[in-house]
C-alpha cells in the first residue's frame, strides 16, 4: 500500500510539473506572435524545451540564432549558442556542444559579457566531465567559480561548485 502510495504521488507530481510546462510554452508561444523582440522569446522556448525535448529546443535556439542575427542583438545571438551547446550535449554530441559554447564565448567577448562567458564556460567543464575529462572541468570549474565570485554571479557561482562536487563524487 506505502508502495502505491508512493507511486500514485510521483505520477500526480508528474502530471502536474508536464502541464506546467505546457502552459508555459503555450504562453510564450502567445507572446512570440506579438513581440519585437523574438530573439528572447525563442531562447525562452529553447530552455523551457531543454529537459523535454533537447531536438525541439535546438529548433527554438537556431531560429532565435538567426533572429537576433536580424536584430543585431548580440546577448541574444549568445545566448542561443549557449542553448544550442546545452542541447547538443543532451544529445550525447559533445564536440559540437563545445565548438558552440566557444562561439558564443566569442560573442560574449566582443561585448564584453563576462557573466554570458562564465555560463558558457560552465556547460564546456560539464561537458568535459560527461567525456570524462575530469582534469579539465575542475580546471575550467575552479578559475570559474573565481571569477564568478568576483563578479557576484551567484547562480554561476553555485552551479560551478555543485559541478565540482560531482566530479569529487565519481
Amino acid at each position: 500500500m506505502k508502495y502505491l502510495f508512493t507511486f500514485v504521488l510521483l505520477m500526480g507530481f508528474a502530471t502536474l510539473v508536464s502541464g506546467q510546462n505546457t502552459i508555459k510554452t503555450d504562453s510564450l508561444k502567445r507572446i512570440l506572435k506579438s513581440s519585437k523582440n523574438k530573439a528572447v522569446v525563442l531562447n525562452e522556448l529553447a530552455l523551457t524545451y531543454l529537459t523535454v525535448s533537447p531536438q525541439e529546443a535546438l529548433k527554438y535556439a537556431e531560429t532565435a540564432h538567426k533572429e537576433a542575427k536580424l536584430e543585431r542583438d548580440k546577448v541574444q545571438l549568445g545566448e542561443a549558442l549557449r542553448i544550442s551547446s546545452l542541447a547538443y550535449q543532451a544529445l550525447n554530441d559533445y564536440k559540437r556542444s563545445i565548438e558552440l559554447a566557444d562561439s558564443a564565448i566569442n560573442v560574449y567577448k566582443e561585448i564584453k559579457n563576462d557573466a554570458g562567458i562564465l555560463r558558457c564556460q560552465e556547460v564546456i567543464a560539464a561537458t568535459n566531465m560527461l567525456e570524462g575529462n575530469y582534469e579539465k572541468a575542475l580546471d575550467l570549474l575552479h578559475t570559474g567559480a573565481e571569477k564568478a565570485k568576483q563578479l557576484n554571479e551567484k547562480r554561476t557561482y553555485a552551479a560551478m561548485l555543485i559541478q565540482t562536487g560531482r566530479i569529487h563524487m565519481t
